[in-house]
C-alpha cells in the first residue's frame, strides 16, 4: 500500500505565540511535491548544482516534483502551484539514508537526487534558479555560528506552504560532539524537512534539517529547537553529493 508522504511527517508547531519566520525568495530553495496537484506541501529541497538537489531522507517517497517561485496559498491554506516553467521532475535519486527515522540524533536522514530539464524551457533548474555550494568542513570549529533555514513549512492562511526563512545559531550535541548532528534555534514547522542549513557568513550549506521540537533542556538557545545532520562527518552523504556533482557537464543529465 502506498502512503502519501504527508501522512508520514511529524507535525510540529511554532513554540510559543510568535512565529519568527519571514517570507523569503531564496531561488535555489524548492518545494517538494508528491503530485503537481497536491493541496499541501510535502518537504523542502535545495539546489547544489544545475541539476543536483539535497533534501531529507524521510522525504524520499515524495521526491517526484520540485517547484520554484511558488505563489501565495489560498485563504484556507490550500497551496497554489507555480507556473509550468517553474516546475521540474526528479530524474534520479542518487542515494538516500533514512536510518534516523526513529532516531534523529544519528544525522542519517538525507537524500541526494538529480532533476530533469523543465518541459517548457528545456533548462535545468540550477541554470535558472542558481544553486548553493556545500561545505565539508567541521562547522563546530567556527566562531560565527549564525545560520538561516528557508523552507515551505506549515503556516497560517496564505503563507502556508510558501517559502519563509528563519535565522538562528547552531551547536553540537554536548554528549556526542563527534557525531554529524547539530541543534539550532531556528523556527521551522512540518514540511521544512529537507531544508538546507546555510551558514550566514559564507552562504554555504553545512547540513540538512530533519526534525524540530520545543525543548528548553537541549543545547540550542531559546525554546525552539530544530535538529539536522551535518555534511561534515557524514561520509556516505559526502560521497552521494560528489557522485551527483561529478555527473554535471558529462552528458548524463536527462
Amino acid at each position: 500500500m502506498l502512503i502519501h508522504p504527508a501522512a508520514l511527517s511529524q507535525t510540529q508547531d511554532v513554540c510559543g505565540s510568535t512565529d519568527l519566520r519571514v517570507p523569503s525568495f531564496h531561488q535555489p530553495v524548492g518545494r517538494v511535491s508528491w503530485s503537481i496537484t497536491d493541496t499541501s506541501a510535502d518537504c523542502t529541497a535545495t539546489l547544489i548544482s544545475p541539476s543536483c538537489m539535497i533534501s531529507a531522507g524521510h522525504c524520499f517517497g515524495a521526491l517526484n516534483f520540485i517547484e520554484f517561485n511558488v505563489p501565495s496559498s489560498s485563504s484556507d491554506g490550500t497551496i497554489n502551484h507555480s507556473f509550468p516553467w517553474d516546475q521540474y521532475s526528479v530524474s534520479e535519486v542518487i542515494d538516500y539514508d533514512d536510518n534516523a527515522r526513529g532516531d534523529r540524533n544519528s544525522g542519517d536522514d538525507w537524500s541526494v537526487f538529480k532533476m530533469k530539464p523543465n518541459e517548457v524551457s528545456g533548462s535545468l533548474p540550477g541554470s535558472v534558479q542558481g544553486f548553493l555550494s556545500v561545505s565539508y568542513d567541521n562547522p563546530f570549529l567556527l566562531q560565527d555560528k549564525r545560520v538561516r533555514v528557508s523552507g515551505y513549512g506549515n503556516a497560517a492562511a496564505e503563507l502556508n506552504g510558501t517559502q519563509q526563512t528563519s535565522t538562528g545559531v547552531y551547536e553540537s550535541d554536548p554528549d556526542f560532539p563527534n557525531l554529524p548532528v547539530t541543534y539550532l534555534d531556528a523556527y521551522i514547522t512540518d514540511h521544512n524537512s529537507g531544508s538546507a542549513i546555510v551558514l550566514q557568513s559564507t552562504n554555504e550549506i553545512i547540513g540538512i534539517i530533519n526534525d524540530s521540537g520545543c525543548d528548553n533542556t537541549l543545547p540550542a538557545q531559546g525554546p525552539r529547537l530544530s535538529s539536522g545532520g551535518t555534511i561534515w562527518g557524514n561520509f556516505k552523504l559526502q560521497a552521494a553529493i560528489q557522485k551527483c556533482l561529478s555527473t554535471e557537464n558529462q552528458g548524463t543529465s536527462p
